[in-house]
């Protein structure tokens, strides 16, 4: 009997599913090379119960970041613990596609294939309006709208040399590049620490939005 759990509740299985691990062994002199005991994705059933244990991220309102992280899970066959501990969800169509991860699943392997448009960055949402924007002026952390100038022909309607005035209608933003650090780690199931969160240089990085 196969007994699978995601984030702390046990999931519906048809008992007939395949779930393949694989243990791979690296060599302990090469750090890049190193793998974590996976398994290839497999589908449970999209019941009532699936869908709560992963608090119905298949609905578009839905403000989880399930899909974009790696959650807690345990699998048992026949009562026996296969050193499994956490999934992640790769797709939810007719039925849930997951991935499994062993206790030895690294940053690296949780975060590979994630581009910067999977992050959970729910948090920075907002109006591009005038008293939205004048928030996010002098802001050190997290999102700042910077006197970014992206045109070719300055002075132009943007940047007036002569007036010393910026239309702030074509004012863009940036994401601190601190703050997607620790949004990839906070997906991955980590936490960024470190002498490189209080350097000033590093904490001034921005990434422009375009």
């Amino acid at each position: 009997m196969i007994e699978l759990t995601l984030n702390g509740s046990a999931v519906d299985l048809e008992q007939g599913e395949k779930i393949v691990t694989e243990y791979q062994i690296a060599p302990i002199s090469d750090i890049s090379t190193r793998t974590a005991a996976r398994s290839y994705s497999f589908t449970i059933p999209k019941t009532a119960k699936n869908l709560a244990a992963i608090q119905n991220s298949q609905e578009l309102t839905n403000t989880t970041s399930f899909p974009y992280s790696i959650i807690e899970a345990r699998l048992y066959v026949r009562g026996v613990d296969q050193n499994i501990r956490y999934a992640s969800i790769e797709s939810i169509q007719d039925e849930i596609s997951v991935r499994l991860y062993g206790n030895n699943a690294d940053f690296f392997s949780r975060i590979k294939g994630k581009k910067l448009s999977d992050l959970d960055l729910s948090s920075l949402d907002h109006f591009h309006y005038m008293t939205e924007i004048e928030g996010y002026l002098a802001t050190t952390s997290g999102l700042v709208y910077a006197a970014l100038d992206f045109h070719s022909d300055s002075p132009n309607s943007f940047i007036d040399n002569l007036t010393r005035s910026i239309n702030v209608k074509y004012l863009l933003p940036s994401v601190y590049l601190v703050k997607v650090l620790q949004q990839m780690a906070i997906d991955a199931g980590f936490t960024l620490s470190g002498d490189i969160l209080t350097d000033s240089n590093f904490a001034s990085v921005l990434l422009p939005c375009r």
